[in-house]
């Protein structure tokens, strides 16, 4: 071989080269791992259903959560999965339609263990390093605490010219997972989470931030929810329901997240 054919070679070489190399980098999959904290916004809008006479009200409350995940990447598609806990704060007031006081209150925490698995797309990259992308996740929550009671509030009134008593409202109320509707007793959730990624900080650690929008998806009785029933009767002797109301916790929340990779 001439050296004008190996001058040939090696410039052919030299060309290919980096596109060998971008190909292989391409292919190959990359793990990472991030802690990641949650504040998320409970919207009961969806939650009651019935009448809506305003005999339940739902006062707002936050989601707090705390999650260790990995991530494995390939050509611009990662997956996720991650264990972690949330605490979420419910409670409810039922108020007599007519007299318009509160005639029950009740306020509960429950513990989730959560599992979530999502797939996600890298949307955007800028040459600093960070980078855009977007996320589905299914996220399963076992209850830690249950709680489920039904109570009959009363109310005084005259028989007669004697004082005497008579239910004024039934309330059947459900926390955590006291029924197995969904998958054995688990509730299922669904989120999009757009998610902002920083430039690498220090080593391979970057600020990851989202956006998390979720819901439940499945059952929509009790089970692994938070839910009441509430019937106000007429009272003073006369037991006719005038009015009714369900409450159904469709776990729509709103979100923020925040992330450390490692």
């Amino acid at each position: 071989m001439n050296i004008k054919n190996i001058i040939c070679c090696l410039t052919l070489m030299g060309i290919a080269a980096p596109g060998i190399n971008a190909s292989a980098q391409k292919k190959k999959t990359t793990f990472r791992f991030f802690a990641e904290g949650a504040w998320q916004q409970q919207i009961n809008g969806m939650d009651i259903q019935g009448a809506k006479r305003g005999l339940i009200s739902l006062p707002a409350k936050s989601n707090l959560g705390l999650s260790l995940n990995a991530t494995g990447e390939k050509n611009g598609f990662y997956l996720r999965f991650g264990l972690g806990i949330l605490q979420q704060p419910s409670a409810f007031t039922v108020t007599d339609p007519e007299q318009h006081t509160v005639l029950y209150r009740s306020d509960f925490t429950n513990y989730y263990t959560t599992i979530k698995v999502g797939a996600g797309i890298i949307a955007k990259r800028w040459q600093n390093g960070s980078r855009l992308g977007l996320e589905l996740n299914y996220t399963a929550l076992s209850s830690n605490n249950n709680k489920t009671d039904v109570v009959l509030v009363k109310q005084g009134y005259m028989l007669s010219g004697q004082p005497a008593e008579d239910v004024r409202a039934y309330i059947d109320y459900d926390y955590g997972g006291t029924e197995p509707v969904d998958l054995g007793g688990i509730l299922s959730l669904f989120s999009v989470t757009p998610v902002y990624q920083s430039r690498p900080l220090f080593g391979r650690s970057a600020i990851r931030v989202g956006l998390d929008i979720s819901t439940k998806v499945g059952a929509n009785r009790y089970g692994s929810t938070n839910a009441a029933q509430v019937a106000i009767f007429k009272g003073g002797g006369d037991r006719t329901i005038i009015a009714e109301e369900k409450y159904f916790d469709q776990h729509l929340t709103i979100g923020l997240l925040l992330g450390l990779t490692f």
